[in-house]
């Protein structure tokens, strides 16, 4: 610390130092919290009229603070969707939207260059290629260590202004302790309910359960496990998924990972 000193002493006496450099350093503190930081830091983030761009390559101390700065976004960004109870999370170009009871809703415009950092946030936290950007890819991971959320993330290809190639980004959120709804609970009519109790009856077979992303296949195929269960005591049932998305008491399930 002493030879520190002596250093910046003797650089600061040199005729050539600039005024500037021979000046004590300042800081100054203001009091906040982590909600008044993530809101200043969303601000920086959005996109404004005149805004003007950036120029110049950027420093390593640039890029930890701007990837410090993806992270504080990315934790307000889902902690906003949690509170409004939204399904799914769109990141589409430089646009952020939340799917609430099956609608989507704009939430806020990021920069451009902005929304390119949150987006390698996403896919590194997914564990899949942060500089793969023409390939569709599917990912996952678990935000929050009191109260967890079950987040899919999956990225495609999109083609955005002058035909440049750039990435669209949805991320669902499904609650970690979340058991399935029992059948008649699922909005099913007394037909469909009769149906899926007939299913549920037979000893083999193959069962198909299609539909559009968001329609509630997962969620069917969990609360029928659930009831076969129900009715058939003393036997074993093994699920294989990618990933689980319902913790189901006495099914064995097991996570499949293409990549092994």
């Amino acid at each position: 610390k002493n030879a520190f000193l002596q250093f910046l002493d003797y650089c600061t006496g040199q005729k050539d130092c600039p005024e500037i450099f021979r000046r004590p350093p300042q800081i100054d503190f203001e009091k906040g919290d982590r909600k008044s930081l993530r809101k200043i830091v969303s601000g920086l983030y959005q996109a404004q009229s005149g805004q003007p761009e950036e120029s110049g390559g950027l420093a390593e101390t640039e890029n930890e603070e701007k990837e410090a700065a993806a992270i504080i976004l990315l934790d307000k960004i889902l902690e906003e969707g949690r509170a409004k109870n939204a399904t799914d999370i769109h990141i589409e170009k430089n646009t952020v939207r939340f799917r609430i009871c099956g609608r989507l809703e704009n939430q806020m415009q990021l920069i451009p260059e902005r929304a390119a950092e949150l987006i390698q946030r996403i896919k590194l936290l997914s564990g899949i290629n942060v500089i793969e950007k023409r390939k569709s890819q599917d990912g996952h991971f678990v935000y929050g260590k009191n109260n967890p959320v079950f987040i899919r993330v999956s990225t495609m290809a999109v083609i955005g202004n002058a035909f440049e190639t750039c990435e669209s980004v949805v991320m669902r959120l499904l609650d970690t302790k979340r058991i399935p709804l029992q059948l008649e609970n699922l909005g099913f009519n007394s037909l469909q309910l009769d149906k899926l109790d007939f299913l549920c009856g037979l000893k083999n077979g193959l069962l198909l359960i299609s539909g559009a992303t968001g329609a509630g296949k997962s969620t069917t195929a969990a609360s029928m496990l659930l009831e076969i269960l129900k009715r058939k005591s003393g036997v074993k049932i093994i699920s294989l998924e990618d990933p689980p998305e319902y913790i189901i008491p006495g099914i064995s399930q097991v996570q499949l990972d293409s990549r092994e």
